[in-house]
């Protein structure tokens, strides 16, 4: 937390998002000190996604749970690489993917027939030259298409595209598609947890989530 507040709490002038590259295997060591959940919803509230956040991790003994959520609260993503060898090269990758800013402050719309309860996650990160954009929810059976709004900022003002998902075309997904989507659902709830730790309807959603998705 000590090592995040502080840049967090600068305020920048520059329209391009402040970004940050958090090294940590997320696992906090100051005895009486702020626990994970605790820096989690601090840093989000300080925050306000002004600053994304980035985070790499090396080793089997990290903590994935506190750098996902940590991230995905404020705009950004995680990555693990158990295995030493290798892993400088992943994160300079890591970093040159999520440096270059394309389009920020990012949200998005799809028509009234997508039960927009259950798209995740809820807040984009920003578009990066480097990066993709990806968005996961449901669709009923019998429904043929949908349209997609997409809005933000780029270097010269607002961007916005719109387009047509054709579900009758498109490709068939494998079992981990669905577990993605659970996945950035889980990480929702979690996130909501930690605003609401007594909440038993989300304790049950995730129970039911976990156990169905593995």
């Amino acid at each position: 937390y000590k090592s995040l507040r502080p840049y967090i709490a600068q305020r920048s002038q520059s329209q391009y998002p402040r970004i940050i590259y958090l090294a940590s295997d997320g696992n906090t060591t100051t005895r009486g000190g702020v626990e994970g959940v605790e820096i989690i919803s601090k840093i989000t509230q300080d925050n306000q996604a002004r600053t994304s956040i980035f985070a790499i991790s090396n080793g089997d003994d990290t903590s994935p749970f506190l750098l996902d959520l940590l991230t995905l609260r404020n705009r950004g993503y995680s990555i693990l690489q158990e295995e030493p060898e290798g892993s400088g090269l992943m994160f300079e990758n890591f970093i040159k993917t999520y440096s270059d800013t394309v389009v920020s402050k990012l949200n998005y719309r799809f028509s009234s027939q997508i039960d927009h309860d259950e798209i995740f996650p809820r807040e984009l990160p920003h578009l990066y030259r480097g990066g993709t954009l990806s968005i996961y929810g449901q669709f009923k059976s019998g429904q043929q298409s949908t349209l997609v709004q997409v809005k933000g900022v780029g270097a010269k003002g607002p961007e916005e595209i719109t387009f047509k998902i054709d579900f009758k075309k498109s490709a068939k997904g494998k079992a981990t598609l669905a577990q993605n989507w659970a996945h950035h659902k889980i990480l929702y709830l979690l996130g909501e947890l930690t605003d609401n730790p007594n909440n038993q309807k989300i304790k049950t959603q995730l129970r039911n989530l976990v156990n169905k998705y593995n």
